[in-house]
């Protein structure tokens, strides 16, 4: 069975400061024009009467809305209400502000994928990767952009061979460095009579697939049975920083798992992120300019509670806030010079903040970021998000403009709908100088 992890996500304090106090922020502080739609109400879940056995938000480091070069947005969503079962793969493309269906592609036999597939868009084609468990067998799924309606699945190989994976393998992850190779990631969960978990990755270069190298899920002297949920960012070309969970029976761990693609093939590198009474799930990982990583965990207890973690280049992690309160968000940055927060609060607010991050250094100060509450047009409303994608270069070889997130409704009421929320980004200065930009944020 499918572990299904509660939705349990961000949290930070928001303060009560009013839109007219904001220029009182020394950096320049972009805030935001926005507008929301719907991308899809056929969202992969599972639901049987009362039980929810596969939420439509599971996986969020597995998606994002993605742009292509010439600036078309797409969005890629597993299909059916089998937990057990992925019934393949929708392609849904924005166009004139409506996002239709441009293409599918059902898993029908011998292909049997039961988790959801990591995604990322390398030029104008879209490649999906899943594990196939009863074939224990990785695969690759690729959707030309421009001849949309073609789809197709084939095994990877490497040296000429079916890549073979071994038992009890899932929890997939897939990025693209900034040259434009992707590195997909799986854990397999320990078995009886095995010392630890393992976390395998390979790399494609130059049409070749390199690897897989494999890494025990253990820290010191003890081992952990799994390793999941891995958020990615790149610190450098050719260094890859994860942010995921260790599992070792009711022990759940954050950890930072540094990747580093190089000819010797390195195994990765395990750091925990803060004490274990304090940490639980992995929410997001973003890598500034300057080599630092700012981490963003959530508690299991006490419920909706956040805390920031920072690490500078060649320090330890060290805590710096707690954030309390909230309860799903993620990161954003944008070519603007922002960083920006997506994220919703226990009173249903949906609430964007940002803050320039031109020049900037050292951890982060929540409370210094502008804020703006995003007004919500459908019905329901939108009380806790399911989930939060974000666009990230990541995920894609375009550089991230203006704002753009994805967002999964409420579970279970409307976790088969998600949504698109995307708007430019004006700085405080422009909107003092420019009726219109001031009209763009209202």
């Amino acid at each position: 069975m499918l572990s299904i992890r509660p939705s349990l996500q961000l949290p930070f304090a928001l303060g009560a400061i009013s839109l007219f106090l904001l220029p009182l922020v020394v950096s320049p502080s972009p805030i935001f024009g926005q507008e929301v739609e719907r991308i899809t109400r056929e969202n992969r879940r599972h639901i049987e009467g009362d039980e929810v056995l596969l939420m439509g938000g599971w996986g969020p480091h597995l998606r994002s809305i993605l742009s292509s070069p010439g600036g078309d947005v797409w969005f890629v969503h597993d299909a059916g209400h089998d937990v057990l079962n992925n019934a393949g793969l929708r392609y849904r493309r924005r166009i004139d502000g409506q996002w239709i269906a441009a293409g599918s592609i059902d898993f029908v036999p011998p292909l049997k994928i039961q988790q959801n597939l990591a995604h990322v868009l390398i030029g104008t084609v879209i490649h999906s990767y899943g594990v196939d468990r009863p074939r224990r067998r990785l695969v690759e799924c690729t959707f030309n952009t421009l001849s949309a309606g073609t789809a197709s699945c084939a095994d990877v190989e490497v040296n000429g061979q079916p890549l073979k994976l071994e038992a009890n393998t899932n929890y997939i992850g897939a990025a693209l460095s900034p040259d434009g190779y992707p590195v997909v990631w799986w854990s397999k969960t320990r078995l009886p009579g095995e010392a630890s978990g393992k976390l395998f990755h390979l790399w494609r270069f130059s049409d070749r697939w390199n690897g897989p190298v494999e890494t025990p899920v253990r820290i010191g002297e003890q081992t952990y049975a799994n390793l999941a949920y891995a958020r990615p960012a790149f610190a450098g070309r050719n260094r890859l920083e994860l942010l995921g969970e260790l599992e070792e029976g009711e022990l759940h761990r954050t950890v930072q798992v540094t990747i580093r693609i190089a000819p010797d093939y390195p195994t990765a590198e395990l750091s925990l992120v803060g004490p274990a009474e304090r940490t639980f799930a992995a929410e997001d990982l973003w890598v500034d300019r300057r080599g630092g990583l700012h981490a963003i965990t959530a508690a299991i207890s006490p419920a909706n509670s956040g805390f920031y973690f920072y690490r500078a280049p060649g320090e330890a992690w060290r805590f710096v806030q707690a954030l309390p309160g909230l309860t799903v968000a993620r990161f954003q940055e944008s070519s603007f010079d922002a960083v920006l927060y997506l994220l919703a609060d226990e009173s249903g607010r949906l609430v964007l903040r940002s803050r320039s991050i031109d020049g900037h250094s050292g951890p982060l100060d929540f409370d210094g970021f502008a804020h703006r509450v995003v007004p919500w047009p459908f019905t329901p409303a939108l009380s806790q998000p399911n989930a939060i994608y974000s666009m990230s270069r990541a995920y894609q070889t375009r550089d991230v403009h203006g704002l753009h997130f994805g967002l999964v409704g409420d579970s279970p009421a409307a976790d088969d709908q998600v949504f698109y929320l995307h708007g430019p980004l004006v700085t405080l200065e422009a909107i003092a100088s420019s009726p219109a930009a001031a009209t763009a944020a209202e």
